[in-house]
């Protein structure tokens, strides 16, 4: 296959990842993370942020509160969506 012919197939976006030219767009861009707007944590889903968790003797009679076991008080857990990052990229391969 010709060079030519390899270019009108693929196009510049292969160009780009094989870095055969100098392009002043990325094409791979890291962004801030959607869930965590880029802190890295998020509330906790346990405690809904709270940090201690509420049991219930009866319907109407409230228990003994004690430390969420989640996040361990602190009210808020790492972000499964970055890993704790605070941010996402479109690289398929970037972990």
């Amino acid at each position: 296959m010709t060079r030519r012919i390899f270019l009108i197939f693929f196009g510049s976006p292969l160009a780009g990842c094989l870095g055969c030219g100098s392009s002043s767009n990325p094409v791979f861009n890291e962004y801030e993370c959607f869930l965590c707007k880029g802190e890295g944590t998020v509330r906790c889903t346990g405690c809904f942020g709270q940090g201690v968790k509420i049991s219930f003797k009866s319907a109407t009679e409230a228990g003994p509160s004690e430390t969420c076991d989640i996040c361990s008080g602190t009210g808020k857990m790492q972000c499964q969506t970055c890993k704790g990052k605070g941010k996402l990229s479109n690289n398929p391969l970037a972990q």
